[in-house]
């Protein structure tokens, strides 16, 4: 299994997501619940054969010690604090954390979980079982009486700045993956374009395993 498999669960849970949104409110799912996000992230993730187990709302500081971390946790800016949205095992350890979030449109929005994962997944990173981190979310915009504006631009151009923004404030953000989708529906009379980026997140990956990054399994 490689990280490409999990990154493409991650993607299809989001845009299943937005689809049955879209069917039973006919509105997008950023204007919805961030848990049905969750919910379908995680059940694509249980495809992954049986040596993955995705489990919700664990403790941080319960999986990070199952991790192998044993030194002292810092309670700073909440980094351990809580519960993470999904906590991929493998082989009985954790693997990766997967913070979800839901109608992202600024670097605001999840500096917290910038914070929590690079703080999690580097803390004594030669002795546990994390492979990387991932934050998933939705972002789209409404383009009401705007057809003629390309939305693939704009909501590119917003997603390269969110990146630009969290390379700055941890040095683990690698790269992003989005599925940009364009499509249009009524409300109240009125037809409204929009376009969501089905999933951009962050993976964040070990130092001493980037290296041999295309070679290694995850």
């Amino acid at each position: 299994m490689k990280r490409d498999d999990i990154v493409e669960k991650v993607l299809t849970g989001i845009i299943k997501s937005q689809k049955e949104y879209l069917r039973w409110e006919n509105v997008s799912v950023s204007q919805g619940p961030e848990y049905l996000i969750t919910v379908n992230i995680a059940k694509e993730l249980a495809k992954l054969g049986e040596k993955y187990k995705p489990s919700l709302e664990l403790s941080i500081k319960k999986v990070a010690r199952e991790s192998g971390i044993s030194g002292k946790l810092a309670h700073s800016k909440r980094c351990v604090s809580g519960r993470g949205d999904i906590i991929l095992y493998k082989d009985e350890m954790p693997h990766s954390i997967i913070e979800v979030k839901n109608g992202v449109d600024r670097i605001d929005n999840i500096i917290q979980d910038i914070e929590r994962i690079s703080y999690i997944i580097s803390k004594e990173k030669t002795k546990t079982s994390w492979k990387f981190g991932v934050i998933a979310f939705l972002i789209d915009i409404d383009l009401i009486d705007r057809e003629n504006q390309n939305i693939v631009d704009k909501l590119e151009n917003k997603i390269k700045n969110i990146f630009a923004e969290a390379q700055k404030i941890s040095e683990l953000v690698r790269e992003y993956h989005y599925d940009i989708r364009s499509e249009s529906y009524e409300l109240n009379g009125k037809k409204r374009n929009w376009g969501v980026v089905s999933s951009l997140h962050y993976i964040f990956i070990k130092f001493e395993i980037n290296q041999a990054f295309q070679k290694e399994k995850y």
